[in-house]
């Protein structure tokens, strides 16, 4: 494992970088998209942990920033949008390119095209996200509004006003079922894709996608302390001791066509660039305005934290708090909260979370303390309606993007070290602190009526599964045959999770002097690009088998195409089976 800055002269002036993206299943390429204005393709070199770059192309149609470049899931097809209110999609030019007058003398490699380019209302574009099929796409802008274009011809399908501030985050389910978005105003809405007769189609439809989740406040229980913890400060409090109880946290039964939800997610524009970008304080004027917002209903149980180890009941730190946002507001120093779906859509991971607890001062009248803990809120599929089922604490400063490996992984037999990584040796001594114990002790008697039926397990396989049982590793933070790696930027860090680990794998920091802006994963799975607005790049490389080894079962998959004009049946169930928390 190593992290490296790669210093090239990546865009003009050394302009912020503000995205970057992988090409799926193609030639490795690497697009960024700068504050220059430019979208520059690259090559991407691995030997060994080392890696090399390579300059292949410039794309220069944009006139302001690029904020988002994203690569269509077949590549060879690139999609960027920016500050100037356009997304250009870019296809390979017949021709080879020469040196540009009044260039640097740097000759192309490459040579791209516009094959479309996409005017929205004007307003700066903050986020895009491909359908799997690489049929539409969805942008996020400033003026508050998510829209969705056709591919094939450019044109505008479907616009969805309902947020209230900037649109700065969106995501389409990898099964084509669901589009998320994220805005400032401090909500995640979640759209489904079925039409009124049970179809799942965006063509030839006169309703628009029909909204099923709107996360934005709930009730959070207190803050609890893990043995492995140290032990909490002195606010003069009796300590409070948990409740037993014999429910355990489930997701329902798999997803059908047609159970989505919105969640509330804030994204928020910031910077230390000074070109004409508008700041995101203050609410902006919308036709949205108006609507009533209502709160998400409370859930049923106690929200835990992700992957505890114990399951013994500790003291709470804090008394919960009442109708609490779950989102940061628009004071946040990023432009972007980039939510995604994990790559067969079985979470949602969504940034800018906070966790808040009050705690009373030593004297009856004294006025109760608010403590606010930076996170990511996670979603199962099959509750993508309800309420958060867990969450990432442990970040100092808010999350601005997550983002998953493509490559799955077999569960560990015992959970490994968090590595730290930072030009500043120091915060390598810095232990990382246990996560909260889990809300609720999860039932060992039975499955309940609302988590999925275990998986069969074949005659031949079962002496084996039987022959493996006392050397299985940590229980899995959710239930599912393998294992996904994930990272987390925050303001000034990169996190790397996996979904069977307590602690991160391992906590990057200190590699760039300004905020972090987006994460790509390559192909392979063994580089991670972080990109940052102080116009410099950095890797995380991993040796071939570093991170587990490659899973080699099957994968939920989408199973059916939707070609313009067609529609996949309802009585399709979603083909995956919904993760279930073990807390």
């Amino acid at each position: 494992m190593k992290a490296n800055p790669l210093i090239v002269n990546w865009h003009n002036d050394n302009a912020p970088i503000y995205s970057g993206s992988f090409e799926p299943h193609g030639k490795g390429r690497l697009a960024t998209g700068g504050g220059d204005g430019n979208v520059r393709i690259w090559h991407l070199d691995a030997e060994g942990e080392d890696r090399r770059i390579t300059y292949l192309s410039t794309c220069t149609k944009h006139t302001q920033a690029v904020n988002v470049v994203r690569w269509a899931p077949k590549g060879e097809l690139l999609a960027s949008a920016g500050d100037d209110g356009n997304v250009i999609l870019w296809v390979p030019a017949d021709h080879t390119g020469a040196p540009t007058f009044g260039g640097d003398g740097i000759e192309d490699k490459e040579t791209w095209r516009a094959k479309h380019m996409c005017r929205s209302s004007g307003a700066e574009i903050y986020d895009l996200a491909w359908s799997p099929d690489a049929l539409y796409f969805i942008i996020g802008s400033m003026d508050n509004v998510a829209r969705i274009y056709s591919a094939q011809s450019g044109q505008l399908v479907r616009q969805i006003a309902e947020h209230q501030h900037y649109v700065q985050g969106v995501a389409w389910d990898p099964l084509n079922e669901y589009i998320a978005t994220q805005s400032s105003d401090r909500s995640v809405h979640i759209y489904t894709l079925r039409t009124k007769d049970g179809q799942f189609t965006l063509d030839n439809r006169e309703d628009q996608p029909k909204k099923v989740a709107y996360n934005f406040k709930m009730d959070l229980p207190g803050r609890r302390i893990s043995s492995n913890s140290p032990a909490p400060p002195d606010l003069g409090l009796r300590s409070q001791e948990r409740q037993d109880s014999s429910m355990a946290i489930g997701s329902p039964a798999p997803s059908c066509p047609g159970t989505p939800t919105s969640l509330a997610l804030p994204m928020n524009p910031p910077s230390v660039i000074s070109h004409s970008r508008r700041s995101s304080f203050g609410a902006a004027s919308s036709p949205a305005m108006s609507m009533a917002r209502s709160a998400s209903p409370a859930p049923s149980l106690p929200l835990p934290a992700v992957m505890p180890m114990e399951a013994s009941p500790k003291p709470y730190l804090g008394s919960g708090v009442k109708n609490a946002n779950l989102y940061a507001n628009d004071a946040l120093k990023s432009f972007f909260r980039r939510l995604t779906f994990t790559p067969e859509g079985s979470l949602l991971f969504t940034p800018a979370g906070q966790y808040q607890t009050q705690h009373k001062g030593p004297e009856e009248t004294a006025k109760a303390l608010c403590q606010v803990i930076n996170t990511v809120y996670i979603y199962t599929r099959g509750g993508i309606n309800k309420p958060p089922i867990a969450h990432l604490p442990g970040h100092k400063k808010p999350s601005v993007v997550v983002k998953c490996s493509p490559i799955y992984y077999t569960p560990r037999k015992s959970p490994p070290t968090t590595k730290h990584i930072s030009i500043d040796t120091s915060s390598a001594e810095d232990t990382m602190a246990a996560l909260p114990e889990p809300a609720v002790v999860p039932k060992t008697s039975s499955h309940s009526i609302m988590e999925p039926p275990p998986p069969t397990i074949s005659a031949d396989k079962r002496s084996d599964a039987d022959g493996e049982a006392s050397t299985q590793g940590p229980t899995m933070a959710f239930v599912l045959p393998y294992r996904m790696v994930y990272a987390v930027a925050t303001e000034d860090s990169v996190l790397l999770y996996d979904t069977q680990q307590q602690t991160p794998l391992c906590v990057v920091s200190n590699l760039h002097c300004a905020t972090f802006t987006d994460l790509t994963w390559s192909n392979d799975g063994l580089t991670l690009l972080m990109t940052s607005s102080d116009g410099f790049c950095s890797t995380l490389t991993f040796s071939v088998g570093e991170l587990g080894q490659v899973y080699s079962g099957d994968i939920p998959t989408a199973k059916h195409h939707i070609a313009p004009g067609t529609a996949v049946s309802s009585s399709q169930n979603t083909p995956m089976q919904t993760p279930t928390s073990t807390f």
